[in-house]
């Protein structure tokens, strides 16, 4: 037997019981089929020295440059945060984990990283990771 007549009677079976529901709560049911998509969202939080928040955001908006030529990033943010202005957010989403391993990885991010610590900008750097269900 094919698979395609194996299939029609589980959607016809599929497709009455989402009618019959329907009817019970006087609605209609649309069944519609979605493609998920994963990205990852990368996030950095650096508290600037005082006295340095500015020279700080100046040298991590040089990021911009760093994300837009990598392949696979969607997003990249750099800003302070309002309620404490020596607390900076660099904020970037990713097609994929390679995608962020590269930025993570990058010459561009090194440089910039290491221009604020020889400069004494921040004092603390902490990172984190979340993942973003996209639907299509």
């Amino acid at each position: 037997m094919s698979s395609k007549w194996l299939i029609a009677p589980l959607t016809l079976l599929l497709l009455a019981t989402a009618w019959l529901d329907s009817r019970a709560v006087g609605e209609y049911v649309l069944i519609q089929f979605q493609e998920v998509a994963m990205s990852i969202i990368h996030r950095m939080t650096v508290r600037a020295r005082h006295d340095r928040s500015n020279r700080l955001g100046q040298c991590l908006a040089r990021l911009h440059e760093v994300g837009r030529d990598l392949p696979g990033c969607e997003r990249l943010r750099v800003f302070p945060l309002r309620t404490d202005p020596l607390i900076w957010l660099v904020e970037g989403q990713w097609r994929s984990a390679a995608a962020r391993d590269a930025f993570l990885g990058s010459e561009g991010l090194r440089r910039v990283l290491a221009q604020a610590i020889d400069e004494g900008l921040f004092t603390h750097l902490e990172c984190g990771m979340e993942l973003q269900q996209q639907v299509a």
